[in-house]
């Protein structure tokens, strides 16, 4: 893994959040479709059932893991993945804010402020990236 000096603090906290975003979206999922009918609130969702969603979730959830961890090892791929992942993920949560608005209105907050950080260039990690 690389270090925060070489790849600079906004890439390192994309990086780290991907993965606890990730890995909260595998929970909601696996909630989703564990507890589905028992979920406090209307299990009418804009697009589908919950879940549909809850196997999105669970998706987005292990390639935010696996992006976030290649921005860790600052792989080149791993940045433009991570913002067309973090992308899809805030048009996700838009989808199905009314399930809990506060929460979701704070991981769209949070996906960007991801993808600003993968957006915010720096001349060391694309030093480091190359080979």
């Amino acid at each position: 893994m690389a270090s925060e000096g070489k790849m600079g603090g906004w890439v390192f906290f994309a990086g780290a959040m991907m993965i606890l975003v990730g890995a909260w979206d595998m929970i909601e999922g696996i909630l989703g479709l564990v507890k589905g009918d028992e979920m406090p609130f209307d299990t009418q969702a804009v697009i589908g059932s919950v879940t549909t969603w809850s196997w999105v979730h669970v998706a987005f959830g292990l390639v935010l893991i696996l992006t976030g961890f290649g921005i860790l090892n600052v792989s080149s791929w791993a940045r433009m993945v991570g913002i067309v992942v973090v992308g899809l993920n805030l048009l996700g949560r838009m989808v199905t804010v009314h399930h809990n608005p506060v929460w979701s209105m704070m991981l769209i907050l949070m996906d960007v402020v991801i993808i600003y950080a993968l957006c915010v260039y720096h001349d060391s990690y694309a030093e480091s990236a190359s080979p």
